[in-house]
């Protein structure tokens, strides 16, 4: 999804404003020449966020997680310029998501957790996002449960997502052609009208 005009990418790269690079190659980078050095963490805090231990991945592991997750979510539909919704706390589930929504092609959106109905259906409704991903439960909040209310196709849960990441690794999503100049990820903000706004 390319927001800016021709005219305008050829501006800021000709000024060496802007790069070729995309994220992906240069996570990809950093996997193969680091494959033992640590990716992510978690917070020490995840198991009262989230029930489940904390943990910390290499880049082999956590690159691996990348590429089951896109494969299952390209045998699943999503596809280039699909927008994901998803509600995680600051796991590494959510950082992986992110490489593996690009990788299938597709733009992550993460919406924060104290946000419900009005806001996550407000966004579902401007993005037509067909795929929800969020928390089993956190605070006692069903997410899942408001996800398939707001008329998501799919709804994903926490587990389900870690056991995918921690699945084997399907046949690759089909070559998707992920530009510099493509949006990586949606962002929102509240609190200075009545709706939201969405920025890249």
């Amino acid at each position: 999804m390319i927001l800016h005009s021709r005219q305008w990418i050829d501006h800021y790269l000709d000024e060496g404003r802007w790069g070729q690079g995309t994220l992906l190659e240069q996570f990809d980078q950093n996997r193969a020449a680091n494959p033992d050095r640590e990716a992510v963490v978690d917070p020490p805090d995840r198991p009262d966020l989230v029930g489940t231990a904390a943990r910390s991945l290499n880049y082999r592991t956590f690159g691996r997680a990348v590429d089951a997750t896109a494969a299952e979510l390209a045998r699943r539909g999503l596809g280039k310029d699909h927008i994901v919704v998803a509600q995680l706390p600051n796991v590494w589930e959510l950082a992986m998501l992110y490489l593996a929504v690009a990788r299938a092609g597709g733009v992550l959106t993460a919406l924060p957790l104290q946000w419900r109905a009005t806001d996550v259906g407000y966004v579902r409704e401007l993005t037509e996002a067909r795929l929800y991903i969020a928390a089993d439960h956190a605070k006692g909040f069903d997410y899942i449960a408001m996800g398939r209310t707001l008329g998501f196709e799919q709804c994903l849960s926490l587990a389900e997502l870690t056991a995918i990441a921690e699945g084997p690794v399907g046949s690759p999503p089909p070559p998707v052609t992920v530009d510099a100049n493509d949006i990586f990820t949606l962002c929102w903000t509240s609190g200075t009208e009545s709706r939201l706004r969405a920025c890249s």
